[in-house]
């Protein structure tokens, strides 16, 4: 589980501020989650709790009680806040090992924190998949930048009373050596997310 508005509260108000937040909200975890769970901080801002017993459907309620227990504002060093929680659940079965259910559950974390719906998302397969596939893709596009291997295209701006040309707009490709040229939906928002778009966005800056 992600506390949002942890850090706001550490850097404005000091750490003193933040510690006290955080163990108004261990609290309320707690206190709410019942005598069938564990409670622990993870580090950070970040909290785990074992639930021994509980369905899906149970773990839905639960985690639909902790995010409203911990939503409802605080008075932390004389200022009124409210912080909100964000939470990711991975399901043991037989033969999980306990890093790879906190790996499950941090996956399951990012995608809620990516999600505009419930501030709650259950792992599946498929977002493992996505990880590892999205982890390649910027390994792959940092050895591209110092590979330079983008190129751009140029496509005519034209009038349409007379289709004179008057003007280009420079369109970015990646020459991927293994799947040929990838239109920039493919790598751009990785590219964004990564930091990497700076670095592109100066070599077709140069090659224009």
């Amino acid at each position: 589980a992600d506390l949002r508005g942890f850090r706001l509260v550490n850097d404005s108000l000091g750490h003193a501020a933040g510690d006290a937040l955080l163990q108004e909200i261990a609290d309320r975890l707690r206190a709410t989650s019942g005598t069938r769970c564990s409670v622990g901080r993870f580090g950070g801002d970040h909290f785990v709790v074992v639930a021994r017993d509980l369905d899906e459907a149970n773990l839905e309620q639960l985690a639909s009680r902790l995010c409203e227990v911990v939503g409802v504002e605080a008075v932390i060093a004389g200022q009124v806040v409210s912080p909100s929680l964000v939470i990711g659940i991975a399901q043991a079965h037989a033969g999980s090992a306990a890093a790879d259910l906190l790996r499950d559950a941090e996956t399951a974390l990012t995608a809620a924190q990516r999600g505009s719906g419930r501030p709650w998302q259950f792992f599946d397969r498929t977002m493992h998949e996505r990880a590892v596939s999205r982890l390649r893709l910027e390994r792959e596009l940092r050895a591209a930048v110092e590979r330079r291997e983008f190129v751009v295209h140029y496509q005519p701006i034209v009038t349409l009373h007379d289709r004179a040309v008057i003007g280009h707009e420079a369109l970015v490709r990646w020459a991927h050596p293994d799947h040929g040229l990838l239109a920039p939906d493919r790598f751009i928002p990785a590219a964004e997310e990564t930091g990497l778009i700076v670095e592109i966005g100066a070599q077709v800056l140069e090659a224009v």
